[in-house]
């Protein structure tokens, strides 16, 4: 749906800052939570300017409604040796809603979310939010443009977040509130922002894990060299907190980065984005050696290529010490994901990662491959296959294991 009422240097200023902020896809904690708000928002810029992607309407707001059903097998649901296989059932529900307040005010709501059931282990069976769920309000200050906003995740996919070994938990829940702002001034965008973001854990509560939060602060400017070039610095602070101190596993603590950013649109169908800088991580309590200072440098190389209307494939690869659900880790990550249109009306997607942590309690070097392939079956109705290779080595003999995941899924579209 167009909006033709909001100017085009809004929508130029969005897309502008969604090049300068989308280096960061996992980065520092503070410049991370900043990224999460930056790419919703250009998520849903491009989703108001695509004809027909909302299919509802109700008065003044626009609606895009769906609903899933898949079936999968797992046989390490628990990410353990010894977990065993089960089937799981997930009926879900996509709702997304845009309902243009006034001519500059936004408000958005997304609900992406369902149940599973497992056959074997019915002690597993929980709600999930899958990333992208929540609700925000643009509206606009001057030239600033200030978006409040409150985004949940709810999973049980574990291997997600290779810090969470084992049987301490496959239920966890992000939740991350706060407010950003972005001042256009054409060949200068300045982005600030405040995220609140609390870590808890609904899984076993023989995990031993308290539940955290984070306090983050970022700040980054982006100028526009020419029409293909941005570039600029960025920083950003974090305060670690546990609910419980006395775990001597844990410790509250604080985080800051300082950097560069760069991002390089070599061709209409070839972009590169690189960042790099210093960060450091301070905790309150050192008495045991899994609670030290970390400081070192992060960096992150991305590439998005269009080969041509057939091919096309994105790739990320960097250093990064993240904060996770259980604790800060130093990470190396690289992903490659090349999507295939080479059969008529079959999707093809066939990624492949490797990370590796070496600094936290328990340190792992994770290997995931898979496919997928969707077909539409009508107008409505779509279907997919997939599947994923999960081959975890541990520290740990306990999560040490070797995984396969098949699912097939079907979505209606109201």
């Amino acid at each position: 749906m167009f909006r033709k009422s909001i100017p085009l240097k809004w929508c130029a200023g969005v897309l502008l800052l969604l090049l300068l902020a989308s280096v960061r896809l996992n980065a520092q904690e503070a410049l991370r939570a900043s990224m999460a708000g930056d790419l919703a928002a250009a998520s849903r810029k491009q989703a108001q300017n695509t004809v027909g992607y909302y299919n509802l309407m109700w008065g003044p707001v626009t609606l895009r409604a769906s609903s899933g059903l898949s079936e999968q097998y797992s046989d390490h649901p628990q990410n353990a040796a010894d977990s065993k296989a089960d089937f799981i059932t997930r009926p879900s529900a996509n709702i997304q809603l845009n309902w243009p307040v006034t001519e500059y005010n936004t408000l958005n709501l997304s609900l992406d979310g369902g149940y599973s059931l497992y056959a074997q282990d019915s002690a597993l069976d929980q709600f999930f939010f899958n990333p992208g769920s929540g609700l925000s309000f643009d509206f606009y200050v001057g030239s600033w443009v200030i978006d409040l906003h409150d985004r949940l995740t709810m999973t049980e996919n574990s291997y997600n977040n290779p810090t969470a070994h084992g049987y301490q938990g496959t239920t966890t829940v992000q939740n991350d509130g706060g407010v950003s702002g972005m001042w256009d001034l054409n060949k200068l965008v300045v982005n600030v922002g405040y995220d609140h973001v609390n870590y808890m854990n609904l899984g076993q509560s023989g995990a031993n894990q308290p539940d955290s939060s984070t306090e983050n602060v970022s700040l980054n400017a982006g100028l526009r060299v020419n029409s293909a070039i941005i570039v600029g610095p960025e920083v950003g602070g974090s305060l670690v907190t546990y609910n419980q101190t006395d775990n001597a596993l844990n410790s509250n603590g604080t985080q800051w980065s300082a950097g560069a950013f760069s991002s390089f649109q070599v061709s209409e169908h070839l972009s590169l984005r690189l960042d790099g800088g210093f960060s450091d991580y301070t905790p309150e309590n050192t008495k045991t050696n899994l609670n030290q200072n970390m400081t070192g440098l992060y960096f992150q190389l991305s590439v998005s290529h269009l080969i041509n209307e057939h091919v096309s494939y994105t790739v990320s690869a960097g250093r990064s010490m993240d904060f996770s659900y259980n604790g800060l880790y130093d990470r190396l990550f690289f992903s490659f994901t090349p999507n295939w249109l080479i059969v008529r009306n079959f999707s093809f997607s066939t990624p492949l990662s490797w990370e590796q942590d070496t600094r936290s309690g328990v340190s792992y070097s994770q290997w995931s491959a898979g496919f997928s392939v969707g077909h539409p079956l009508t107008k409505k109705l779509s279907a997919s296959l997939s599947y994923q290779w999960i081959d975890e080595t541990s520290n740990q003999a306990a999560y040490t294991y070797t995984g396969n995941i098949a699912g097939l899924n079907f979505t209606y579209q109201f």
